[in-house]
């Protein structure tokens, strides 16, 4: 990577991505790399030319993704691919993670169902959505009324299983071939049937992939909002149930960046290739 202190996130109005506290959180997280927001051309131009360490697809504002369309389609899968295959890493949230399997279904409970073919998904598997209880009509930008809590049970940092329960906002489900090679499971989701996975973690070529479908990065903020005010209220109930699952939130969320650091440093301490035109005649 030629800018190994880099992380590029895709927000983009037309995309209505939904990117704030994801971006505050990776610069808490990630205190010696460089965080910065992306429209589309650039984010594009900034895989191709392999111009940062860390890429984010990020989720969305309300139930139409239009990722696929404004990133090219198969040419984007493409792009996203090739960047990963050279060494990136790739982190991918919510609306992001449908748009990196094979296939795509949205079943929501408040509009018509709809599905995708990615020729050139990452993940061989299902992203479906929205999850059991946590399917609900997608609300105002400040509202919350697009978020909730669902279980999950999750590796930790010894790769033990513990539970927890996370701020979910209609992401998917990964319903994947366990057998490709790279995959590893993070975290499912506790009361869904199968118990899909809700964290996955895929090693594709010199870089890797970590597919979110929870908001494992949005955790308690002391709120001093009026209660007496449904909208705001809201958000305090929410920043409440947040509280609540805290710990166990955090720790998942300090386990994933882990893993992320882990690759970065094993990609640094990767040799460089032998100069073979120096040996040319």
């Amino acid at each position: 990577m030629k800018n190994p202190t880099r992380i590029i996130i895709y927000e983009d109005p037309q995309a209505m991505t939904a990117a704030a506290e994801l971006v505050e959180r990776l610069k808490e997280s990630f205190p010696r790399h460089k965080v910065q927001s992306l429209t589309t051309t650039p984010f594009m131009r900034a895989l191709e030319t392999d111009a940062a360490a860390i890429a984010v697809i990020p989720g969305i504002f309300g139930d139409d993704c239009r990722y696929t369309d404004l990133m090219g389609g198969e040419a984007g899968h493409r792009k996203i691919n090739d960047y990963v295959a050279r060494g990136g890493i790739l982190l991918t949230v919510c609306a992001g993670s449908y748009f990196v399997t094979q296939k795509t279904e949205w079943q929501p409970h408040w509009g018509p169902a709809k599905e995708r073919m990615n020729m050139r998904g990452l993940f061989n598997g299902v992203a479906r959505g929205p999850v059991g209880e946590g399917r609900h009509a997608a609300g105002s930008h400040h509202s919350y009324a697009d978020c909730t809590m669902l279980p999950i049970r999750y590796k930790d940092a010894n790769g033990e299983w513990r539970e927890t329960d996370i701020a979910y906002g209609n992401g998917p489900a990964l319903y994947p071939d366990e057998s490709q090679p790279g995959l590893e499971i993070l975290a499912r989701y506790r009361d869904v049937p199968d118990a899909p996975a809700a964290a996955a973690w895929l090693k594709h070529g010199k870089g890797a992939v970590l597919w979110l479908g929870v908001l494992a990065y949005m955790g308690y903020k002391e709120s001093s909002y009026d209660s007496s005010n449904p909208v705001t209220a809201k958000y305090r109930n929410f920043m409440e149930e947040l509280r609540g699952a805290e710990a166990g939130r955090d720790d998942f969320w300090r386990t994933i960046v882990a893993r992320i650091k882990e690759k970065l440093a094993e990609n640094r301490r990767e040799p460089p290739a032998p100069d073979l035109h120096r040996f040319a005649p």
